[in-house]
């Protein structure tokens, strides 16, 4: 049968047959996507509450309860294999497959306030049934359904006739409907006004509006039980011990202003929300934290840091366990199996009190390497006075924040997302373990040693050098240099990787640039020493990398300072088409080069080991730029 006529004789059946009852129907949805899915999805089914089914047959991933996905062939469009020890298939087609069901399932936990999601498979005459959560998925052995109806029909109708949260809801975020106090508090709260730090009123605006036009993601009011007062100073806290006698307070979201994709892992999502009670904007940040043994909650980290008065960190505000929320999968690894590679993950939910901006809105050189530094300061801060490394230095954890100082508002850098941050015992004997079985940071800008060795615990000199890819990152992006493609060396240095005894390790370029404290670049047809300059050497040089899309005004007009956009920055006078000045941040980052290329050859004189490339910069000669 075909699978259009199949998945119509199921739908009918089902709907005939009143097997989702009365408060649920199946609709056919394989034409038609969901107008808010960039990528267009189509899940075949989809069953909805009756009053909120689509009349137009369109997918819409905020009210869809269960998603049915139907495939002709039982054998090879099964996205599983009872027969194999890993139960995962690896053929092509159904390799595809598989990853098509979870594009669905991560596109309901995005769209929706989720605990966990079941989905259904029908393969021609048979049937899976799946439960996601965020340690992964539990799969059903494959029925027919022809042979056992029951199966299909008591799921649909024990399904149909559970409550929200036994459908997979959480209940600790409630609908923010239309016409309400707490709907009509976020329109209030979103209208422009004249002030100094309107970037953050802005950002909650459009997480509400796009451009004056309802955005059409649902608000939300989100609960957070405070355990602030009541963590112990290991904050260990376990789920259970931290769910009963928390101070619950609210705070209203719309879109969220950051999310990340897929099923398994952390799920975050960023608001900037409105604090219910003061009615001040706050940043909320809702994620699934890995809850292991030695893990503290962040929120218990930035306690710390707060109370060792560490600069240029976030102030908490408040965060919690969400009580009874803990994924459920990763008890269901089979023994014989193997090491059990899921995690056990927990609701939680932590607020700020800063809202920042991201590193890319810079508006001129010296403030991007004022942030950089004052970033570095609190991870120097947290890293002498409260004993804490972060353990994650990337783009993206690096923001821009106006604080009020000396009666003006000051651009500042915030080392933000603590959550994978480390305590370091005080004492010489101190010798660091990992506390989980891969690697901990972003790829992009771990240090060559942590993506050569994956289990290599992260110290001080990882996060350094994660701290120098960030600046290389910006400046290869932002600034004038000679590299003539600079999107072939973002590719070779900060994304690709090799293949290397089973696993992926870091990629030749970046290996060679430590080993040796340089780093080259296709000039013309020679190879030649990066450079960041002021004035360049070829017309064509002169033009912006720039990749910033931001339509907010820069850090430097809302902070009240002048704004020089860097493809107007004025030649040196004294130079001339064959001369170069460097420019400061390429200054910086060939002083970096040196320390680093000296830190690796001492490893590897350590080691005994010869580096890589042996034409390495003697470390000892003095920097031409320190003029």
């Amino acid at each position: 049968m075909p699978e259009a006529d199949l998945q119509d004789a199921v739908v009918d059946i089902i709907n005939a047959k009143k097997m989702c009852g009365k408060d649920h129907i199946a609709i056919s949805t394989q034409n038609r996507a969901d107008p808010n899915d960039v990528a267009k999805q189509r899940p075949d089914c989809g069953i909805y509450r009756t009053e909120h089914a689509p009349s137009d047959h369109r997918t819409n991933w905020f009210t869809q309860r269960l998603t049915l996905e139907f495939k002709r062939e039982t054998v090879s469009d099964d996205p599983f294999s009872d027969s194999k020890a890993d139960f995962e298939e690896v053929s092509e087609a159904r390799r595809t497959n598989r990853g098509q069901i979870i594009q669905y399932a991560s596109e309901i936990f995005l769209r929706q306030q989720r605990c966990f999601h079941f989905s259904v498979v029908i393969l021609g005459t048979c049937a899976r049934l799946i439960r996601w959560d965020r340690s992964g998925a539990i799969v059903s052995e494959k029925f027919d359904y022809k042979v056992e109806p029951r199966k299909l029909a008591e799921f649909l109708w024990r399904f149909s006739h559970s409550s929200l949260e036994q459908q997979g809801d959480d209940i600790t975020a409630t609908l923010v409907v239309p016409g309400s106090q707490d709907y009509k508090d976020m329109d209030k709260a979103a209208m422009e006004r004249a002030e100094d730090n309107a970037y953050v009123r802005q950002f909650f605006a459009h997480s509400l509006r796009v451009d004056g036009v309802e955005c059409q993601w649902p608000r939300w009011k989100m609960a957070v039980y405070d355990e602030t007062e009541r963590s112990g100073d290991d904050g260990n806290t376990s789920s259970d011990q931290a769910s009963s006698g928390k101070a619950v307070r609210y705070f209203l979201v719309g879109k969220p202003h950051f999310h990340t994709r897929g099923v398994s892992g952390r799920g975050t999502r960023g608001y900037v929300a409105l604090d219910c009670d003061t009615k001040e904007f706050v940043y909320l940040k809702d994620a699934w934290r890995v809850d292991l043994d030695g893990i503290r909650k962040e929120g218990v980290v930035l306690q710390e840091l707060n109370r060792n008065h560490v600069r240029n960190v976030p102030t908490l505000c408040c965060h919690g366990d969400v009580p009874g929320q803990c994924s459920v999968t990763w008890r269901h690894w089979e023994e014989g199996q193997g090491p059990n590679p899921m995690k056990k993950h927990t609701h939680y939910r932590l607020v700020e009190c800063e809202v920042g901006r991201p590193l890319k809105d810079f508006s001129n050189s010296a403030l991007f390497l004022k942030v950089m530094l004052d970033c570095l300061r609190a991870h120097r801060d947290a890293y002498v006075i409260a004993r804490i490394l972060h353990r994650d230095i990337s783009s993206g954890n690096i923001l821009i924040v106006s604080r009020f100082i000396k009666g003006k508002w000051v651009p500042c850098g915030l080392l933000n997302d603590w959550e994978l941050s480390k305590s370091l015992p005080d004492g010489p004997g101190y010798e660091p373990k990992a506390r989980q079985p891969d690697r901990t940071g972003t790829w992009q800008f771990m240090s060559a040693l942590a993506l050569n060795k994956p289990y290599k615990p992260i110290i001080l000199q990882d996060d350094l050098e994660a701290f120098f890819h960030v600046i290389l990152y910006y400046a290869i992006r932002f600034f004038r240099s000679n590299c003539e493609d600079v999107g072939r060396f973002i590719d070779a240095y900060f994304h690709a990787a090799e293949y290397k005894d089973g696993r992926d390790v870091c990629g030749a370029a970046k290996c060679k640039a430590m080993e040796t404290g340089a780093i080259k670049v296709l000039v013309g047809d020679d190879m030649a020493d990066l450079q960041f300059d002021i004035t360049p050497t070829k017309p064509e040089l002169s033009t912006l990398h720039d990749t910033r899309t931001s339509s907010a005004p820069t850090i430097a007009q809302q902070a009240g300072s002048s704004s020089t956009d860097l493809q107007q920055m004025p030649s040196s006078p004294e130079s001339s088409a064959e001369s170069v000045e460097i420019h400061p941040v390429g200054a910086v980052i060939n002083k970096l080069l040196l320390w680093f290329g000296a830190y690796y050859q001492h490893l590897a004189a350590q080691a005994n080991v010869p580096t890589r490339d042996p034409s390495v910069r003697d470390p000892s000669m003095r920097d031409p730029t320190e003029d």
